[in-house]
């Protein structure tokens, strides 16, 4: 009973005054739009009308920062009275049901967290999963966050009001109908309900359970959905009221922006009405300007005068809202949900319309709710066109018609894939390669040349455009469908840079490209002539000079070079005897790499070229037939040759496979590497010593180790092993000995020399090249400390018994104890563990009387830390012979 005392003096002051009535409530707030730090906050509670005397003309609520205040009711319906001054006697809903709006507002000092509560004596009675409800306060509270980074905020709108019956037997369901006015995400959960908080406490009501873990409901289903807020509940088996929480998290870009809690009823009765059936429309996605018009359908079973309403974001919009009317009548009842859609309504989320059907059904009205969710999407930009320019390609197309837009999106892939957005679909399908090159952050600009970011598009490729307009929430419209284009072949484009010959000196290269078709030669008139040049930017060599450009060679071999190296090339045209046309990209040779390894060689290569190559031939050297067969086909740049010799020679080259997308080239394109050789050497560590297992004898002063060979788990060549040793703990371990045989797996180690077996140790394995294996496993052995000291001794000189000394000790360093008589006087004390005191007062050197002294005694033991101290304390009978 963790609120007892508290309840118990809340109710000694308070029943007296208040009757019970509250059935349920919530808490709404919203800012101010002039002042950010004032909040215009309204309270609706739920009450039992028969409770006359509990009415309340005004409310106190408190706004978290200190300050509270009384707020009065605002409202009033027929047939209600009341002795309020402003004559608002609230509404009634029901004949045991009646609604008290009470608003207010309050100005805060600034940001922070608050929490804004109200707590009215008391709740109505007899609620099955409040134990004494009736003296229990009604209590609910929001949180409140005032931040810069946040903005302003107004908390959900609920739409239907939290009181609602169910029978026994039959699915329950309840939807709060939230509607955030922020546009913020809602997160719906079910929390106990609670009240005022005590000292110490967490404000859950004593005794609280759900519904459905009340005696004879066990065994049910209460859940709630996190995204829409619908309760349900299957299926109640106890006639009567109860009373939950729902829990509702504002989230804004990731971040909790504030919450509130709705504190419900709902009625269980006996009934054989079953409850009405709603048929709404699964998700609906239309292009913002498109007319929504659909049928929503309500039917009973029972046959009951249905009501249909419905409530939603969709009819709070400012600009078209959407029209629904409620309609009544028996089943079935059928009404539109009518909403023209335009420009203003889209957004990176969607709509939710909440659609409530109620029967009149004996005894017990049920309803039935459901949640028709719609996206307004933007429409695409309209005419988009590329035109290939010489080293760039110019976009156009149409403003899109919706202006609140912020810009546009380009997206660029190589490639076409004829793509078009199907229904729904907004935004680019990164998956399909098409990757974002830059914004056009205005909506009026509908002109961009892409360029590469300066970098000048490369000859030989298709570029794939779709262009898609964005919205500040991050909502994005449809795209438009793919369009290409191809540069103007008005320049050499290189193709191949292949290795003839490997050699440091004496090795070749052919470098192929293809001629400008699209040249304008009455622009540019021959001669015409290509120079070939390397990465350093010098010339190797140039063709024949011809009139006629199709007769100049696209071919040029670079000899005697060193094509040990990765080579870079590019070609340049020349026409009129000398004068630039323009030239190749740069392209280079694929380089291949080798790392060898035990029993293997990683082969690891890389280019650097303006088309696309897609698969490699891995080829090997036969020593049999002397050519070089196929090893394999890989489509990454890395292959492991396994299962070789070590020592022995391996030699390879690879051969990529590519080419350009865009038409009018050699396809495929094959390049050769530079020829590799190696030799596999066993780099690789054994495993470790398994299983390893430590002894340690004290009194011999001896450690000894076992474990178990690795070749019989998880090695082939472990030839022995190294022994680590490190006296203390955190010491780094050194090699102490080895053991070359791998068979002998123990190891004994006496230590007699330092007096202690305490110590940490592994093992190592080593291979027949000396690879050695990470350390196992540590094992560390302590010390066995002895330091006992005897009740009796007695000094005379009979050389029996005549000093006090302590038994047999080991592993002591130091000790530190001081003797005392009776009356505290310190006697005798030393630092030597062997004591050997005979009785005398070490200050007065007289013979100390016989008697009972006591001590404390400060042992110092060596342990596998270091020096550890432990305390002894104790007496001892001094008994002086005659």
């Amino acid at each position: 009973m963790r609120k007892l005392g508290y309840i118990l003096a809340f109710i000694l002051t308070s029943v007296g005054a208040f009757a019970t009535h509250n059935r349920a409530g919530e808490i709404t707030y919203c800012a101010d739009p002039d002042n950010p730090l004032k909040f215009n906050v309204t309270v609706t509670t739920y009450t039992d009308p028969e409770s006359s005397a509990a009415d309340r003309c005004e409310i106190t609520i408190c706004w978290g920062d200190g300050d509270c205040d009384t707020i009065v009711r605002v409202n009033n319906g027929p047939s209600t009275s009341c002795i309020c001054d402003n004559g608002n006697c609230g509404q009634m809903l029901t004949p045991s049901v009646k609604m008290n709006i009470y608003t207010g507002s309050h100005i805060y000092g600034g940001a922070s967290e608050y929490i804004i509560s109200v707590d009215d004596p008391n709740r109505n009675d007899g609620i099955l999963n409040i134990p004494n409800s009736v003296n229990t306060t009604f209590f609910i509270k929001d949180t409140l966050i005032i931040d810069n980074w946040i903005g302003t905020n107004c908390s959900p709108i609920l739409s239907f009001p939290p009181i609602d019956n169910g029978c026994t037997f039959e699915v329950f369901q309840h939807l709060p109908g939230a509607i955030d006015p922020d546009g913020d995400i809602l997160d719906f959960s079910l929390i106990p309900c609670s009240m005022p908080i005590p000292p110490d406490d967490d404000g859950i009501i004593d005794g609280y359970v759900f519904p459905n873990q009340v005696t004879g409901n066990l065994g049910t289903s209460l859940t709630i959905d996190n995204q829409t807020g619908l309760v349900t509940w299957d299926s109640p088996q106890i006639v009567g009221e109860y009373n939950f929480c729902i829990l509702i998290r504002e989230f804004r870009d990731g971040v909790r922006v504030g919450s509130m809690v709705r504190d419900m009823q709902v009625t269980i009765g006996p009934c054989n009405n079953q409850p009405p059936e709603l048929d709404v429309p699964t998700p609906i996605c239309v292009t913002a300007g498109e007319l929504i018009d659909t049928l929503i359908t309500a039917t009973d079973n029972d046959n009951n005068i249905l009501e249909l309403s419905s409530a939603g974001e969709p009819y709070l919009v400012t600009s078209s809202p959407a029209q629904f009317d409620t309609i009544s009548g028996l089943t079935p009842i059928s009404s539109s949900f009518v909403w023209q859609t335009n420009c203003s309504h889209i957004k990176n989320d969607v709509y939710q319309a909440h659609f409530r059907v109620e029967d009149n059904g004996q005894g017990t009205s049920l309803v039935r709710y459901e949640t028709m969710e719609i996206q307004v999407v933007a429409p695409a930009p309209q005419n988009l066109t590329a035109t290939p320019l010489a080293n760039s390609v110019l976009l156009n197309w149409d403003p899109t018609i919706c202006a609140n837009a912020d810009g546009y999106r380009i997206y660029r892939r190589l490639d076409s894939l004829g793509w078009c957005p199907s229904v729904c679909e907004t935004g680019a399908p990164t998956n399909l390669g098409y990757s974002l090159i830059d914004e056009v952050q205005d909506v009026n600009t509908t002109i961009y040349t892409d360029t590469d970011n300066g970098n000048n598009l490369l000859h030989g490729y298709q570029y794939c455009y779709i262009v898609v307009a964005y919205f500040a929430d991050g909502a994005e419209s449809y795209a438009t469908c793919e369009v290409c284009a191809e540069l103007v072949k008005d320049v050499p484009i290189i193709t191949h840079v292949t290795i003839n010959s490997t050699s440091a000196s004496g090795g070749s290269d052919s470098i192929i490209w293809s001629f400008p078709i699209d040249l304008d030669t009455s622009l540019f008139k021959g001669p015409y002539y290509y120079e070939v040049y390397d990465n350093q930017g010098v010339s190797v060599g140039k063709t024949a000079a011809d009139i006629d450009i199709y007769n100049v060679d696209t071919f040029f071999v670079h000899s005697n070079t060193n094509t040990t190296i990765q080579k870079n090339y590019r070609v340049d045209l020349f026409y009129d005897g000398g004068t630039l046309v323009g030239g190749t990209q740069n392209a280079s040779s694929v380089f291949l790499s080798t790392t060898p390894s035990d029993n293997k060689v990683t082969l690891t290569w890389a280019e650097n070229v303006p088309w696309t190559n897609t698969e490699y031939m891995v080829m090997k050297f036969n020593t049999i037939t002397l050519q070089f067969d196929t090893l394999d086909s890989v489509s990454v740049q890395q292959y492991v040759d396994s299962n070789l010799v070590n020592g022995k020679e391996y030699c390879y080259y690879v051969t990529s496979i590519g080419g350009y997308s865009a038409s009018g080239f050699t396809n495929p394109i094959y390049n050769r590497s530079q020829e590799v050789c190696d030799k596999p050497v066993d780099d690789v560590a054994p495993c470790s010593p398994v299983a390893p297992n430590i002894s340690s004898n004290c009194d011999e002063l001896q450690n000894g180790l076992t474990w178990i060979n690795p070749n019989l788990i998880c090695a082939d060549d472990v030839i022995g092993y190294y022994v680590y040793y490190a006296p203390q703990l955190g010491q780094e371990l050194q090699i102490v000995d080895s053991i070359l045989d791998a068979n002998i797996t123990t190891y004994d180690q006496s230590l007699t020399g330092t007096g202690s077996v305490a110590g940490c140790y592994a093992i190592t394995a080593i291979d027949t090249f000396y690879n050695e294996s990470p350390l196992s496993d540590i094992l560390c052995v302590d010390n066995c400390p002895v330091y006992d000291l005897p009740k009796v001794f007695s000094p005379g000189g009979d050389g029996i018994n005549d000093f006090f000394i302590p038994f047999p000790y080991k592993f002591i360093e130091s000790i530190d104890i001081q003797i005392f008589n009776r009356w505290g006087t310190m006697v005798f004390s030393t630092e030597d563990p062997a004591l050997l005191w005979d009785g005398t007062n070490q200050t007065s050197k007289k013979a100390c009387t016989s008697g009972v002294y006591y001590y404390i005694c400060h042992v110092n033991e060596y342990r596998l830390s270091g020096i550890e101290s432990h305390t002894l304390t104790g007496y001892i009978h001094l008994i002086r012979e005659e």
